[in-house]
């Protein structure tokens, strides 16, 4: 590896990656060359991802050919991070390229913002990693399109599966043109980039169409096994195009795609009206978000509130003591600190 260690370049964190308390804890950082190199931790630091790099003890990096840095915690009991082993390796990537268009990402300006009150586009439903862009003049002349991408080698296979099935019905009329792949530092294919269409949710007056376009993807001998309404797109002239092919795969087997038409119409029965309790409890929800948001940070064991139990029964007053609880320890949440939250929830009176 050609290296020199004499030689420091700063860096910025572009994204970090955090699930699990044992699991390592991946920054992506850019630095100015402009490279994309990661700083790979043994175990997550606190139970916030770290994104202003506060438990880095360093602000550069060594120049040189290296993509994976191994951080080591200091001696002195700070929790502070250090460079360890530099590397060279091969990142796993949603490969094989099949495409002749690529954009590296360093190219796509960022993505085209909503504000908190707007619907998210229709190509982005139930699409992890997937946003607008402006159309990148070297792929398309299209003012928009839509890119889907992760760089961390855990949700790799979903993009390249679907980078797979998007091979395999290229031309066909069955989902949204493909344009391009996506590629970290010209070399590691991440994502790729489809044309951005106008299309509506589909409703049950649509189900001819939606199960019209699946029996043509079954016609290349692949199977759906994930339809939801939102696996359907409904253009101005009423035909459907398809979206999401991460879970699907290919099979002879005739009666996976007679199940899979079967359930085209419960996919596309009539949403339940919400109530207005419904509404109030969404409503409440979203105010407590933005008030505990506008204190600072938001508590992990909010989070652990929606997932678990759909609402949030913390205070206000409450957020704002138990984020200088997780201030004071150094925002270290653990999955003890998390048993111990949830055992005092427990014992508190119901309302």
């Amino acid at each position: 590896m050609n290296s020199s260690p004499n030689n420091k370049v700063p860096f910025v964190i572009w994204d970090v990656f955090h699930r699990m308390p044992n699991e390592p804890f991946w920054y992506r950082i850019r630095t100015g060359s402009p490279a994309i190199k990661y700083l790979v931790a043994p175990r997550p630091p606190s139970g916030l991802p770290d994104y202003q790099g506060r438990y880095l003890a360093f602000s550069t990096v060594p120049e040189g050919d290296w993509n994976t840095a191994h951080l080591e915690y200091n001696d002195d009991g700070t929790g502070q991070l250090r460079l360890g082993v530099l590397e060279k390796t091969q990142l796993k990537d949603a490969g094989p390229v099949w495409h002749a268009k690529q954009v590296d990402e360093l190219d796509l300006e960022a993505p085209l913002g909503l504000d908190d009150n707007a619907t998210p586009d229709m190509q982005c439903h139930d699409q992890f990693g997937a946003r607008v862009f402006r159309g990148p003049p070297s792929i398309t002349t299209a003012a928009e399109v839509v890119g889907v991408r992760d760089w961390h080698a855990n949700f790799m296979h979903g993009i390249a599966q679907e980078t797979l099935i998007y091979s395999l019905i290229h031309g066909q009329g069955i989902a949204p043109q493909f344009l391009g792949h996506i590629m970290e530092k010209g070399t590691r294919l991440i994502g790729f980039l489809v044309e951005h269409v106008a299309a509506r949710e589909a409703a049950k007056e649509d189900l001819k169409a939606c199960k019209e376009v699946l029996s043509r993807l079954h016609g290349l001998g692949i199977a759906y096994p994930t339809i939801t309404r939102d696996s359907f797109l409904i253009l101005d002239n009423g035909t459907a195009l398809l979206q999401g092919f991460a879970g699907c795969f290919k099979t002879t087997d005739r009666a996976v795609f007679d199940r899979e038409l079967n359930s085209v119409e419960d996919v596309l029965k009539d949403k339940p009206v919400p109530t207005s309790e419904d509404l109030a409890a969404k409503d409440e929800l979203s105010r407590k978000m933005t008030e505990f948001q506008s204190q600072g940070h938001t508590h992990p064991f909010v989070h652990w509130q929606i997932f678990n139990l759909g609402h949030i029964t913390i205070t206000a007053d409450e957020h704002r003591r138990m984020l200088r609880e997780l201030e004071r320890n150094d925002y270290r949440w653990t999955a003890e600190d998390e048993e111990r939250a949830v055992d005092q929830m427990m014992r508190q009176p119901a309302e």
